[in-house]
């Protein structure tokens, strides 16, 4: 980003946290929130934004013990001042849906001027290929969708701000297989969003490098402790992800294997269209029959229930391993379905 381009989002931010009166915020407070925002500057800095805004904007300031405090009259920062293009404002609205599930409450709520920017932006008489758009794009997943589970809007809040911070966070919490709220003192790695689900991960003083998943509509409590951490690396934290949230089998031998598989016609083609690897490979019957797919892909049980979806659609040829694993859910899946 550019500098100049930089200074005016630093300074938009740093308006629109000046309180309205009768709050008011120190040169210290408003660097803080600043940083929060991603934009280290200092006091002085603060400063002298806010005498270039209070020569165009209604900014008070008044000293207290040596320190200078800052408001604004309530109504004084007009919203319509942020500046979107057609474009930016499309991809805020159609992007809103997803981000509600993913952000803390604090950041959605940081984002409605935006959002009401956004949309009157799109409503102008001018931009009616924008609207047809916005209205006419959705996005559907496959399957039934199934209902988020509620998530304590301070509990989320409050992790976020751990996770920013890099402070202790202590949660309580229920783990699925107790009936009872259990208190874990923890340091942040990261959160992860599984379909809707929210995971904290993180480790505890006790084992910093063994990473931990906790549900957070599980999670009754939290509050942030005044004791930094230094968190696992991102590496770690992006491999843990990767390997404990692809649903890994009970006796995972290899993290991938090589398959052969037989589908009908109308779903090879899909495959062929969508490749399941890499190094996929399909072969076609010449007189409109099956298909045979081989592939490398990961050994785990998200592959299964993927393979099991397609019912008498796929016949599993190799490795034997899993051809006999597969048989044997259908033989269990059949027994349900027996003769009385």
């Amino acid at each position: 980003m550019a500098k100049t381009t930089e200074t005016l989002y630093r300074q938009w931010e740093l308006l629109r946290s000046i309180p309205t009166f009768p709050r008011k915020a120190s040169t210290r407070n408003l660097a803080e929130l600043l940083a929060r925002e991603g934009y280290e500057c200092s006091k002085r800095t603060v400063e002298r934004d806010l005498e270039r805004l209070g020569a165009v904007f209604t900014v008070e300031c008044e000293v207290e013990n040596g320190s200078n405090y800052w408001w604004r009259e309530k109504g004084a920062v007009d919203d319509s001042l942020i500046v979107l293009t057609p474009t930016a404002a499309l991809a805020m609205v159609l992007a809103l849906p997803y981000l509600e599930g993913l952000l803390a409450p604090k950041f959605v709520e940081r984002l409605d001027p935006w959002v009401k920017h956004a949309k009157n932006v799109l409503d102008s008489p001018n931009r009616k290929e924008f609207q047809v758009i916005s209205n006419r794009v959705i996005s559907v997943t496959r399957g039934p969708t199934l209902k988020a589970p509620d998530v304590d809007a301070l509990v989320l809040n409050v992790i976020y701000q751990a996770l920013a911070d890099k402070h202790l966070v202590e949660i309580e919490h229920v783990p699925r297989e107790a009936n009872s709220a259990k208190k874990y003192q923890l340091m942040a790695a990261g959160i992860v969003n599984r379909e809707g689900v929210l995971y904290l991960v993180a480790s505890t003083e006790k084992q910093p490098d063994k990473l931990r998943q906790f549900a957070l509509h599980r999670t009754l409590s939290a509050r942030t402790l005044p004791m930094p951490y230094e968190p696992l690396r991102l590496s770690e934290f992006q491999n843990y992800v990767q390997r404990e949230f692809s649903y890994p089998t009970m006796e995972q031998k290899a993290e991938t294997i090589y398959v052969e598989l037989a589908f009908t016609d109308y779903v090879g083609k899909h495959l062929f269209e969508r490749p399941l690897s890499d190094d996929q490979q399909i072969e076609f019957d010449p007189d409109g029959g099956d298909c045979v797919l081989t592939a490398t892909v990961k050994n785990n049980q998200e592959f299964r229930w993927w393979l099991l979806g397609f019912g008498s659609n796929v016949e599993v040829i190799a490795p034997a391993e899993l051809r006999q694993e597969i048989a044997q859910e259908i033989a269990d899946m059949h027994s349900y379905y027996g003769e009385d």
